[in-house]
């Protein structure tokens, strides 16, 4: 188990590799749609316009023909994301002929509304629990704790789809009687920093990466996903914090497992942006040995569809806020609780990239692996970044 660190610089190898190579693939059709949607919204005269991308070709209905949107086209064509995308223009069918099957393919764009499926990830991950592999940066302010205060939090991590790399980098999920299915890769590192330190000393990185599915599926309810993961993690001490704390060998814990987890989500249709999950999950491989195996979690996330414009701007935000409770059996089920709040910058209906600026606060047993069984507490301020 301790040579399961030499897999790290390769996995993480791996992983920039491939996003290094991601401009030289044609464009999902998925990505193409979010990045003429948010055209769109940038340009008010564009809001009422519909699209709708299959193979490459983009369907623009309600587009005039005159030669301010004709130049809008020729704008586009030239963005080196949409240069192989082929624009159709059609007009804006009337009521009469808008039939059901239409309404599930198109969407308008910026207004909330059930669609079908067509997302990247298949489950996406929690935004408040502080796992969650996801590029992030942030400040915490810990209260009460006699080590730490003011402390540095990043992390560096992303849900890939393995569907996408198999089926030549497009959107579509393996589907089989309605239910949609992926296989995933997950990889992250977690650090914190000492900021109040002499050089800002690392204290704890924990290493983490997950082979899990992914499940989902449509119904007059709204949409139930989940997610099976077996993952590893290893954490570790910063150098100089061991140096500047004095800390010996009798001190540390060479914590490292494996683990499976078990995940489920609803996201009930007329409710649109809330999100309700659940799971739990075991551990093996377990060092120390003596590590209690099992664990509980629950959450709820609310993402508001609709935009918050900045005072006379067609730009602006959108509301988020989520709360993450997890329990373990090695701390007697005490729950962790997590919460997050704040602004998103990408429709979270349409678009599976995310920029968040969030608040948070913590409360429960420390998430920093070399601190599993203290009690810590409190408030932050950052960033998160989702592809």
């Amino acid at each position: 188990m301790r040579n399961l660190h030499l897999l790290f610089p390769m996995m993480f190898g791996l992983m920039a590799l491939i996003m290094s190579t991601a401009p030289s693939m044609a464009a999902s059709d998925d990505y193409v749609k979010g990045y003429i949607s948010a055209l769109i919204n940038l340009d008010p005269q564009l809001k009422n316009i519909k699209v709708s991308v299959t193979n490459g070709q983009a369907v623009l209905r309600g587009f005039k023909e005159d030669q301010n949107q004709a130049n809008t086209i020729k704008k586009w064509e030239k963005i080196s994301e949409l240069k192989d995308v082929i624009f159709i223009r059609e007009p804006l069918p009337t009521k009469d002929q808008q039939d059901t099957s239409d309404r599930q393919d198109v969407a308008y764009i910026g207004k909330p509304d059930y669609v079908k499926f067509t997302k990247r990830l298949l489950f996406s991950p929690a935004i408040a629990d502080p796992r969650s592999p996801r590029f992030s940066a942030g400040w915490q302010n810990y209260m009460g704790n006699n080590k730490l205060s003011s402390v540095g939090s990043v992390s560096f991590g992303e849900t890939l789809s393995l569907t996408d790399i198999v089926r030549d980098n497009k959107i579509d999920h393996w589907e089989i009687g309605g239910n949609m299915f992926d296989l995933n890769f997950q990889g992250a590192v977690f650090s914190i920093f000492d900021l109040d330190g002499i050089s800002k000393d690392l204290v704890n990185s924990d290493f983490w990466a997950a082979l899990a599915v992914s499940w989902r599926r449509q119904t007059a309810f709204g949409d139930f996903s989940a997610m099976s993961r077996v993952f590893h993690q290893s954490s570790h001490l910063g150098d100089e914090y061991i140096l500047f704390n004095g800390i010996g060998e009798e001190d540390r814990v060479n914590l490292s497992y494996e683990g499976l987890d078990l995940t489920g989500a609803w996201e009930p249709k007329e409710m649109n942006g809330l999100k309700l999950y659940a799971g739990g999950g075991y551990l093996f491989g377990r060092e120390p040995a003596s590590l209690d195996p099992w664990s509980v979690k629950i959450g709820v996330e609310k993402q508001w569809p609709n935009k918050i414009k900045w005072p006379g701007s067609e730009r602006g935000f959108y509301p988020v806020a989520a709360v993450h409770i997890q329990t373990f059996e090695e701390t007697g089920f005490e729950p962790d609780l997590s919460v997050v709040g704040g602004m998103q910058f990408n429709d979270p209906v349409a678009e599976d990239r995310q920029i968040r600026l969030l608040l948070s606060y913590f409360n429960g047993y420390s998430p920093n692996g070399q601190f599993y069984d203290e009690q810590l507490e409190f408030l932050g301020l950052g960033f998160q970044y989702q592809f």
